[in-house]
């Protein structure tokens, strides 16, 4: 019941909605309102009721003064007087009386018949078991008491009891009155009646109402819905006509605008799928699942491309570096060579000295150079092992420790743990050498370096990070790739080199930076498996 009530559609779930949740409150107010009128005609009975017991009580009780003590015949003589025959016979009913002194086990109830003028007295042992309980209650109480409204044959009645006290307050016995209530219940019903039907018919216009106005408003929704299940298998002639209305004005133009974007963009979509050849030219993307596979596919495609373009590039930078490091290495070794000869004579100025010592350095210099190029067209040789990357990270930072004492105040913070990696040894080092050397160099008025090792489920993570100048977003985006440098004299190839190093164990490099601020580095290295 439950499953076919969710598969109801969406506008006739909010039309038994609209139906449904109205005539639920409806009905609530309808019996509360009910009930009320049904209390209020029920303390109405009981403020009779006790009016005239009142009255009875209280000329029973100045009879029992006159003659001291009180029988039943005397009691029936009071109530048969004719002072009281008038308010009996207006009760329309019966009226009822007992002595507790003649028998308290098994009391001798009168019932006095208020039709025919008090004509009928007769006595019984037991009463109807809607009047006894409120009679013994009654007596174990000692104060007024009311029955509910209750069915005898085809009338509805409701009794009332009242003690009757002598002058030292001793229960002596029992008045009760039987009211017919049966037109007040008949007229309360007839009313309850007339009160469902005039909210019924006042109810079904307003349903009208309602439903019309919700159909103006939901039947738009629906179609919407309609069409975004037709968009899901590929069908985009699924337009709305704006309708005048300011409600729905705005999401039917946004609908419509988001069905033309969407039908754009399947076709662009086919188109560059097509052209990239990862679908046939005569296929036609239809579903959602169908243009998010080709997405993915488009995507692997361009980063595949993007990499092999990389490599291309890469290879002829290295092969070009070879070729023009190789023709330039051994001229410039003959010269570096004559210039230290040079240098070393007694006779030179010292003048004449310092140039030649600058002359040695810039050879130095281009000699570094020259070995970053050939690093590059070095054919990439698998000779992975298992190192102590903690071992290795202290080699490297005694290494450039007096390095870095070259500058001023440049202090190293280590964190290092115990972690075994898969790597190439003396790459490895050359790169963590690079990266730390640059690190250096990025603080030229003193700061900290920070050198940690830890480990995550895959990899070894070396970071090394310092308090220098930073980088800002753009200049990250292009670290790593050729004849690009943030250093006055540097070509770039150093990083460059540190990158294709990383990635051929596997790893990666990750940059962060705020300019101003400082940068970190960390190098990923797969974890050691043995």
């Amino acid at each position: 019941m439950i499953k076919k009530i969710c598969n109801i559609p969406f506008v006739n779930k909010y039309q038994l909605l609209s139906f449904f949740l109205p005539f639920f409150f409806l009905m609530v107010f309808i019996t509360i309102i009910f009930f009320h009128h049904f209390k209020e005609l029920k303390i109405h009975v009981e403020e009779d009721g006790e009016e005239i017991l009142t009255l009875l009580s209280e000329n029973v009780s100045l009879k029992m003064k006159e003659w001291k003590n009180l029988d039943s015949e005397q009691l029936l003589q009071v109530l048969y007087s004719s002072e009281f025959r008038e308010n009996i016979a207006d009760m329309e009913e019966s009226l009822y009386f007992s002595m507790t002194a003649e028998n308290e086990n098994q009391p001798s109830i009168a019932v006095i018949s208020s039709h025919d003028q008090i004509k009928e007295i007769n006595y019984v042992d037991t009463l109807a078991e809607n009047i006894m309980p409120i009679y013994n209650k009654t007596q174990i109480l000692h104060e007024m008491q009311h029955s509910s409204i209750y069915k005898r044959k085809e009338d509805y009645y409701m009794s009332s009891f009242t003690p009757i006290n002598d002058e030292k307050g001793q229960l002596v016995g029992v008045i009760g009155v039987e009211r017919k209530v049966s037109e007040l219940f008949i007229f309360l019903k007839k009313l309850a009646v007339q009160t469902i039907l005039f909210i019924l018919v006042s109810y079904l216009f307003i349903f009208l109402f309602i439903r019309r106005w919700l159909n103006k408003i939901l039947r738009p929704i629906n179609k919407m819905m309609i069409g975004l299940n037709e968009i899901s298998v590929g069908n985009f002639d699924v337009k709305m006509e704006v309708i005048d209305n300011p409600e729905l004005q705005g999401l039917m133009k946004n609908y419509n605008e988001v069905v033309d974007n969407l039908a754009s963009l399947f076709y662009r979509l086919t188109n560059t799928a097509k052209e990239l050849g990862t679908i046939s030219k005569d296929f036609q993307l239809t579903t959602m699942e169908e243009a998010l596979t080709q997405m993915d596919n488009i995507v692997e495609f361009l980063k595949t491309n993007r990499e092999l373009q990389k490599a291309e590039k890469m290879n002829a930078v290295g092969q070009l570096a070879a070729s023009v490091a190789h023709e330039i290495r051994n001229p410039m070794t003959v010269v570096k060579g004559f210039l230290q000869i040079f240098y070393a004579k007694e006779h030179m100025s010292e003048e004449e000295r310092t140039y030649i010592k600058l002359m040695i350095e810039e050879m130095n210099r281009a000699e570094t150079i020259i070995n970053d190029y050939l690093s590059l067209a070095k054919p990439d040789v698998d000779q992975s092992q298992k190192i102590d990357g903690a071992d290795l990270a202290n080699k490297v930072i005694d290494l450039m420790h007096s390095y870095a004492m070259m500058g001023k105040g440049i202090h190293f913070i280590k964190n290092i743990q115990q972690v075994y990696i898969e790597a190439n040894n003396n790459e490895l080092k050359q790169v963590l050498i690079n990266i730390l050397k640059n690190a250096i160099e990025a603080m030229k008025n003193g700061g900290t370096v920070t050198i940690s090792l830890s480990s995550t489920k895959e990899y070894g993570v070396f970071e090394i990070a310092d308090t220098g100048i930073g980088m800002t977003e753009e200049e990250i985006n292009r670290l790593g790739t050729a004849f690009y440098s943030l250093k006055e004299k540097g070509t770039g190839m150093g990083l460059m080199v540190c990158y294709q190093m990383v990635e051929q164990m596997n790893g990666r490099i990750e940059v962060q930076s705020e300019k101003g601020r400082g940068t970190s580095f960390k190098i990923f290295i797969p974890l050691s498996q043995n």
